[in-house]
């Protein structure tokens, strides 16, 4: 079903000097919002119109088409600057489905993007009927602003100012009492900024915390970092043994001359050589024998020769002393594979 807005289709506005009202702007919204309804150049709602609809350069509107129900139109001269009205409700009437030659058909709102709406593409570079989530500003013709200043803006503007704090969406010197008051005053205001990042679902979403995202933020707002720190917290637990056994070794008893006193410990063996004799304190000489002193400790007097032996093994021996772990502090990516495209926002 296809209708349109009685006295604007093919109407014709002039100045108050009776010029024609070259390029004044016709702003069809669904009623009660300021979001954009679709218009059509024929009753088949196939080929939409441009938001807002401009006038010729004689001040007429071209004929438009709706699907039916009820729209908020609002008219302003060719900058924005200058509101010449701004109805509600207004229903839709005209031909109906074969009334036209080209047929007829009902359009579901949901099934197109609306201001607001936002969509990813794998390329880079401007969309018509879109602007660019890249944190530059929008606003009118005269707004100064950085990624597109033009009237068709107002719609994305008003949504902007009133979906996103100023932190966000940031308006150039300051908000005032209104989004259309500002956009009127030739404000700009920040676009969205979705720089280098990807879309994440809020953890709840209206349901219970899927305890996936850290909890306190909200919607709109952002979290995460390309890279992070190794910290020693985050390493792997192991343990690293710090008492080793020495291997088992003997040491050389040496060679002793002659009138040299030893003192052998209990366990102990001395080993006299084949012209070597030793005596003990009490006046014994032990020629060509083996002495074993295994219970007492004996002092003994070498009168001849030499005397060798060998230690027993050690036993197990602390080791102290510091490991380097061969690291050099680089923080780890944590970016996953990805594509890059451009994000874009409807006006």
């Amino acid at each position: 079903m296809a209708g349109t807005l009685f006295g604007l289709g093919l109407s014709q506005r002039v100045t108050l000097n009776g010029l024609p009202e070259a390029g004044w702007l016709l702003y069809i919204y669904d009623s009660g919002t300021s979001t954009p309804a679709a218009t059509y150049a024929d009753t088949g709602l196939t080929t939409e119109l441009s938001f807002p609809i401009e006038a010729d350069s004689y001040g007429m509107m071209p004929d438009f088409w709706v699907a039916d129900g009820r729209y908020r139109a609002r008219g302003t001269n060719s900058t924005g600057s200058a509101v010449f009205f701004d109805r509600d409700a207004i229903l839709a009437i005209g031909p109906s489905s074969g009334s036209g030659g080209s047929g007829g058909g009902t359009v579901d709102p949901n099934a197109v993007l609306q201001t607001g709406d936002m969509l990813w593409k794998p390329f880079s570079g401007a969309r018509t009927g879109f602007v660019r989530a890249n944190g530059l500003t929008l606003g009118s013709v005269s707004s100064g602003a950085t990624e597109r200043a033009n009237s068709d803006t107002q719609a994305l503007f008003e949504y902007l100012w009133t979906n996103f704090s100023n932190f966000q969406c940031p308006v150039t010197s300051g908000r005032g009492g209104s989004a259309t008051a500002d956009f009127t005053a030739n404000k700009a205001i920040g676009i969205y900024d979705m720089r280098g990042l990807a879309g994440f679902g809020l953890d709840d979403m209206g349901n219970s915390a899927a305890g996936i995202i850290p909890g306190g933020i909200a919607a709109g707002e952002q979290g995460g970092t390309a890279t992070t720190p190794v910290l020693q917290a985050n390493l792997p637990s192991y343990t690293i043994p710090n008492t080793l056994a020495a291997p088992a070794h003997t040491h050389s008893a040496g060679s002793f001359g002659v009138a040299t006193t030893i003192t052998v410990t209990n366990g102990a063996t001395l080993t006299q050589g084949s012209s070597t004799s030793i005596q003990e304190g009490g006046g014994t000489t032990h020629t060509n024998m083996r002495e074993g002193l295994s219970t007492q400790t004996v002092t003994a007097a070498l009168n001849s020769g030499t005397v060798t032996g060998t230690s027993g093994a050690a036993s197990a021996t602390a080791l102290t002393g510091t490991i380097t772990s061969g690291g050099s502090g680089a923080e780890l990516n944590t970016l996953s594979p990805f594509a890059l495209g451009t994000w874009y926002i409807k006006l």
